[in-house]
């Protein structure tokens, strides 16, 4: 009984959760493409206007980005001003959640015994 009281908070944590982190990475990208010759250096291969998108399917949290050009991002939130070029998608909000708590263990195709 108190299991089926606690999940749609739990479920309203991990949506607080992931639209939080969205933010933070969003403004993140934003503010170190302005201070970082690296990061710089890094989105200048991506042509201007270039958007960038993850999102929790169908109509979850989103974080879209945009490269302004010179290796600067903008941060534009979760409406983007045209259709964006790549998109990331999470089909549950608990993937997103997993993923962005940095709890998903990415899958190793290679053998565990190997030897470097």
């Amino acid at each position: 009984m108190l299991a089926k009281r606690i999940q749609p908070m739990a479920s309203q944590a991990k949506r607080l959760y992931v639209e939080l982190m969205f933010q933070v990475m969003g403004r993140a990208l934003q503010a170190v493409s302005e201070v970082d010759s690296e990061v710089q250096g890094e989105a200048q291969v991506l042509p201007i206007g270039f958007l960038f998108e993850m999102m929790v399917m169908p109509d979850g949290a989103k974080l879209i980005v945009e490269h302004i050009g010179e290796g600067r991002f903008h941060y534009h939130g979760n409406s983007a001003p045209r259709p964006v070029d790549v998109s990331i998608q999470f089909k549950h909000l608990t993937h997103a959640f997993l993923v962005l708590s940095f709890q998903e263990k990415p899958r190793s195709r290679l053998p565990t015994t190997a030897c470097w």
